[in-house]
């Protein structure tokens, strides 16, 4: 979780990832991680007692991509079950972007 650079190379995306997708030398292809439910995977309000702890929960809900080189190359985000995009999404300029969350069936574009 976190900021990942990725250069011309397949990558398995996990929650709360920021990916800068560089496909200067060559395309590249995110891969979503399996939609999960929030509900499940929250730990009882007993083992969480600060909203801090609730906040990195719900921060990590998301996966965000963007293409930052000025190529032609392709940066393609994958998801069988995104909802938009019949499973996935071509960012194909400089700067193209993509945030995705779940409802934990789904991927969803916001």
């Amino acid at each position: 979780m976190g900021i990942v650079e990725v250069v011309g190379q397949e990558y398995h995306a996990e929650y709360g990832d920021c990916v800068l997708a560089n496909a200067e030398s060559g395309s590249i292809t995110v891969v979503l991680p399996a939609p999960i439910n929030l509900i499940e995977f929250l730990p009882s309000c007993d083992k969480l007692s600060r909203l801090k702890d609730y906040m990195k929960i719900v921060e990590s809900m998301y996966v965000y991509v963007k293409k930052v080189d000025a190529t032609h190359n392709e940066v393609v985000v994958v998801a069988p079950t995104l909802k938009e995009g019949k499973g996935k999404i071509v960012l194909k300029k400089q700067f193209e972007e993509v945030w995705l969350t779940t409802d934990g069936e789904s991927w969803y574009i916001m």
